[in-house]
């Protein structure tokens, strides 16, 4: 996979539980960039003290436990939600039909590295799918970053776009 500096950036939400008699409003905070623990450290005591204060004067008082367990744990996990807004509907389909391993190496910004130089392969070059293709796509991949991307990866990647077409 590619050797990043935002390679480390998740996006978590925090949980926000109010429950005063029979009102109850459970919801989720926007979502926050975190690139280190101190960054969670801020909204997660904040949405736990909220919820503290205002989550135990009603019936549900499970939903304001969860919400503090939640928060506290550092959150939920919303990164793979949000990184899918990044590309189009064909570079999300066909990263979704790699298997887990070759995902694993290549991401959506791989994906659609590797559409992009397919498009060109095929405009310059005969034999789809050949050898010859595969090189190519893997030099491509590597003049971008991307390291240990295998001739299996790219017979991956030849497979979700013959499922797609």
């Amino acid at each position: 996979m590619i050797e990043d500096k935002g390679a480390n950036l998740k996006y978590r939400v925090f949980k926000l539980s109010i429950n005063v008699l029979i009102f109850h409003y459970y919801e989720n905070s926007k979502p926050y960039k975190i690139t280190g623990w101190w960054n969670i450290v801020t909204p997660a005591i904040s949405y736990s003290l909220l919820t503290l204060l205002l989550g135990f004067l009603g019936v549900r008082i499970m939903k304001s436990i969860e919400a503090i367990h939640i928060n506290l744990t550092g959150g939920e996990d919303y990164s793979s939600s949000i990184e899918e807004f990044d590309y189009d509907d064909y570079t999300n389909l066909i990263w979704n039909n790699l298997t887990r391993s070759t995902s694993q190496r290549i991401d959506r910004r791989g994906v659609e590295l590797l559409i992009a130089a397919q498009e060109d392969y095929m405009t310059k070059n005969d034999g789809l799918f050949s050898d010859g293709n595969t090189v190519y796509l893997k030099n491509a991949l590597m003049r971008e970053g991307y390291r240990g991307v295998s001739d299996e990866d790219i017979r991956v990647f030849f497979e979700a776009i013959s499922a797609i077409k």
